[in-house]
């Protein structure tokens, strides 16, 4: 089976950065304002709005900005690329497979690269470090990889924190970071002193896995 790869991303890498930023304008439109033809994408608009902003500020800093400024702008362009790219292909493969007339309408064309194998595995939290910055209380989680490093050359997962203050309300666990780069799970913005539980899960275009166990945590 061959997965679809969506025209509005092709013909631009992710480091090149104003075609990114454009490929994303384009997106936000033919994603999330044509409803019969990609109806609740998995990232949600508010998602996908976020780190396009994100993004789009951090290509304006890079001039007379330094090392730090081009940095930054690396991972936000980066990312937004990750999102357009799994975004669209997920839900492309979800809908249309089969579907010739609906997939030349929605502007994807076939790739010969597979598709996702499974709906990911429930992923296990190894510890949670302290992360403070610029004054700021945060974590890093640490999860334990359980592929090795050509398995996830070839597949990216989207990783999804959550965070509680009460471990057995379900109703009060709410999602603080959505990202592609499991390297890079940090939570800012903790009380110190205040006990917190995070869980996280991970998807691809089969769907989502379980939760990881919570894990609690103490901002110092």
């Amino acid at each position: 089976m061959a997965h679809r790869e969506c025209k509005a991303i092709m013909g631009c890498t992710r480091k090149q950065y104003k075609k990114v930023l454009v490929r994303g304008g384009s997106v936000r439109i033919g994603l999330y304002k044509q409803p019969d033809l990609y109806p609740d994408p998995e990232i949600d608009e508010e998602t996908f709005e976020t780190q396009y902003q994100a993004a789009f500020s951090a290509q304006a800093c890079v001039k007379g900005g330094g090392k730090t400024a081009k940095t930054t702008r690396d991972t936000e362009v980066g990312n937004l690329f990750d999102m357009m790219r799994y975004t669209l292909l997920s839900q492309v493969n979800k809908l249309y497979i089969g579907q010739r007339e609906k997939l030349d309408a929605s502007g994807f064309a076939v790739s010969k690269d597979p598709s996702p194998k499974d709906t990911p595995d429930k992923p296990t939290i190894k510890r949670i470090d302290d992360a403070n910055y610029g004054g700021q209380h945060g974590a890093k989680i640490i999860l334990i990889q359980k592929t090795n490093p050509l398995d996830q050359k070839k597949e990216r997962y989207t990783y999804i924190v959550q965070i509680s203050k009460e471990i057995d309300n379900e109703d009060s666990w709410t999602t603080v970071l959505t990202t592609m780069n499991m390297h890079k799970l940090i939570v800012q913005g903790l009380k110190r002193g205040e006990i917190v539980y995070f869980r996280v899960a991970r998807f691809n275009a089969r769907g989502q896995s379980h939760w990881s166990d919570p894990h609690d945590f103490i901002a110092r």
